[in-house]
C-alpha cells in the first residue's frame, strides 16, 4: 500500500531496503504475488491495466513462441514442445525467455531493474518506441515499477472507482465524511477555518445511518476499504485479492464440517470438538466441544487440526 499523506512526503511506508533504494530515486515497485503467474501478471497490468488478463497473456506468449519456434527453440534445454506445453499451463513460472517472447510480440523494449541498481535499457528492436518497466529478482520474481506521478493518478483513479461504487450503487451517505474520519480525525486538530470544515459542522444536521455508527464507536466498512476510498493513498488490491483467495483456499482444504479438531477454549485448556460451520468472512467456526456437549463459536485461530492418526470423522448427523 502506497500512502500521498496530505502533510507528509510521500512514501511507500515499506521497511524493504530494495524499496527505500527505489524510493530515493522516486520509483516504487508494485508487487506481484509470489507465484509462477508474475511475469505474466506484470506484463498483462501494464499493457491491458488489469492483471486478470494474465492467462491471456500466457497463452499469446506460448502461441508466439510456437509461431517462432527457430527464435526459442536453441534457447530451450531439453524437447522444445514439451517445454511449451508445460509453460502454457497456469503456475508454471516464466522466465527471461518469456519476457523476451512478450518484448518481440508486443514490440517494446525493457527497462530492467534489479536489486540495488538503476535500471538497464535491453532493446530488442530500434524501432520498438515503448518501454516495459520491470523489476526482477534472481529468484526469477517479476514486478512493476512505477513513478511516483503513476502512482498519484493510481491512487486518485481507485479513489474515483470506489466512490462511485459505495455513493452511486450501495447509495451509502457520508462516505468522504467516514473515509477522513477513519483515517484522518486525529489531523484537524488545528485547523485554522472549523466554520467552513464539514468535519466540524455535524449539528443541527440529520445524522444518517454512517454518522451514527460512527458515534457509537463503530465503523461502517473496513480501514483497508477506507484506505481505497482515499484519492492520498494507493492499495494493491491485486496482491491483497489474490492472498485473501489463497488463505480461502487454504481454509477450505484445513476446516472442513464434521471434521475432527483441537479447541483452545484458553491458554491451558485444550478440548477435542467437530465443526459444525465455518463463517469465512468472520473467520470463525462454529464447534461442538464433546467434553462439554455444547457448540462454541471460536476464532479460526484457536482451532487447530488434528494430526492423520488422531483423526475420527464424525459418522452422524451434525449435531
Amino acid at each position: 500500500m502506497i500512502s500521498l499523506g496530505r502533510r507528509e512526503q510521500f512514501t511507500s511506508g515499506s521497511p524493504d531496503l530494495q524499496d527505500l533504494f527505489l524510493e530515493f530515486h522516486s520509483l516504487y515497485r508494485k508487487i506481484s504475488p509470489r507465484d509462477g503467474n508474475s511475469l505474466f501478471r506484470m506484463i498483462a497490468e501494464q499493457m491491458y491495466d488489469s492483471q486478470c488478463m494474465q492467462n491471456d497473456v500466457r497463452q499469446e506468449c506460448v502461441r508466439y513462441m510456437t509461431l517462432k519456434r527457430r527464435i526459442f527453440e536453441k534457447q530451450i534445454a531439453g524437447d522444445f514442445d514439451e517445454y511449451v506445453m508445460k509453460m502454457s499451463k497456469p503456475q508454471t513460472m516464466g522466465t527471461m525467455i518469456e519476457l523476451r517472447a512478450l518484448c518481440l510480440l508486443y514490440r517494446r523494449n525493457v527497462r530492467l531493474y534489479e536489486p540495488f541498481k538503476t535500471f538497464e535499457l535491453v532493446t530488442f528492436n530500434k524501432r520498438y518506441m515503448e518501454y516495459f518497466s520491470v523489476y526482477y529478482t534472481k529468484d526469477q520474481h517479476f514486478d512493476s515499477i512505477y513513478t511516483i506521478e503513476d502512482y498519484k493518478a493510481l491512487a486518485v483513479a481507485q479513489a474515483v472507482c470506489y466512490k462511485m461504487l459505495f455513493t452511486d450503487i450501495f447509495k451509502l451517505p457520508d462516505v468522504s465524511y467516514t473515509v477522513e474520519k477513519m483515517l484522518y480525525s486525529g489531523r484537524f486538530n488545528n485547523c485554522s477555518i472549523k466554520e467552513c470544515c464539514s468535519f466540524y459542522n455535524r449539528k443541527g444536521l440529520a445524522l444518517s445511518c454512517v454518522c451514527q455508527l460512527l458515534g457509537n464507536f463503530c465503523i461502517p466498512f473496513p480501514y483497508k476499504v477506507a484506505k481505497m476510498l482515499d484519492p492520498h493513498t494507493y492499495r494493491n488490491m491485486d496482491r491483497s485479492s489474490c492472498r485473501d483467495s489463497k488463505r480461502t483456499e487454504y481454509l477450505d482444504k484445513i476446516y472442513t464440517v464434521g471434521a475432527m479438531c483441537r479447541v483452545d477454549l484458553s491458554a491451558d485448556n485444550s478440548q477435542i470438538g467437530y465443526i459444525q460451520e465455518i463463517f469465512i468472512e468472520t473467520q470463525s467456526c462454529l464447534v461442538h466441544i464433546v467434553s462439554m456437549a455444547k457448540k462454541l463459536q471460536m476464532p479460526l485461530a484457536n482451532v487447530h487440526p488434528l494430526p492423520p492418526k488422531d483423526v475420527c470423522v464424525y459418522q452422524g448427523n451434525l449435531i
